[in-house]
């Protein structure tokens, strides 16, 4: 006759720490997923409260799963709108860190805020920003000098801002820029060649400014076919 063995006190002891470890790591990580999906949807909650607007891409599964909601690590942030909005430098930069440090944002919109020249200047680290909406905004030749650090930029919109012909001069850092609003800032017929050496431009609004005939005269002769706006 064949005899079983028992489990000794020691393998139970074995088999249910075991148990209770994995019990425990699959509590933790249902948690931390709660905890982040909660972050993420309560701050683009709070952007609309502010009258801004977040839009993302997932995959359809994930969609469908969420109904259509955002989830952490599943999403990929294309465009974050705060244009006049109340948000601060503080509510800015803890965006920035629930929304992976807009590491993926396209087109971010930040015209009549009130962030400061020294959160303006951080933008510059951004790596995939194709478009740029600055009206209104802090932005100085300092910020933009920092700014022209991203070269996936092709528009940039920096109108009555305090601009001048010192900062202009770092345009030509963006390989990629095609529009470029620039009115009511201080640019004047200074920066006419370093304008006109921005061979992708396509389009400019140059109203309001200090640049006279003179100086649209030397950006047509380099562009036939510049559009230089004037509303």
């Amino acid at each position: 006759m064949n005899s079983v063995s028992q489990p000794t006190p020691r393998s139970n002891y074995l088999g249910n720490w075991m148990l209770g470890a994995l019990a425990l790591a699959v509590t933790t990580i249902v948690i931390v997923v709660g905890l982040q999906t909660w972050r993420l949807r309560a701050t683009i909650d709070e952007i609309r409260a502010l009258g801004g607007d977040v839009e993302w891409d997932s995959p359809a599964w994930i969609q469908a799963w969420t109904q259509e909601q955002p989830f952490p690590w599943c999403v990929t942030y294309r465009q974050v709108h705060l244009s006049y909005t109340v948000v601060d430098d503080s509510a800015f930069r803890r965006y920035m860190g629930v929304f992976d440090g807009f590491t993926d944002v396209e087109r971010l919109g930040l015209s009549s805020t009130g962030l400061s020249e020294s959160t303006l200047s951080e933008l510059g680290t951004l790596p995939s920003l194709t478009q740029l909406d600055l009206d209104g905004t802090h932005t100085s030749d300092v910020a933009l000098k920092q700014i022209c650090a991203i070269t996936t930029l092709e528009e940039l919109s920096i109108t009555n801002t305090n601009v001048t012909d010192a900062g202009v001069v770092h345009l030509k850092r963006l390989p990629r820029l095609a529009v470029l609003s620039l009115d009511g800032t201080l640019v004047s017929d200074a920066s006419a060649e370093n304008l006109a050496g921005i061979r992708t431009l396509e389009v400019i609004s140059l109203s309001n400014t200090q640049m006279t005939d003179e100086g649209v005269t030397v950006l047509q002769s380099r562009f036939p076919l510049l559009d230089l706006t004037d509303d």
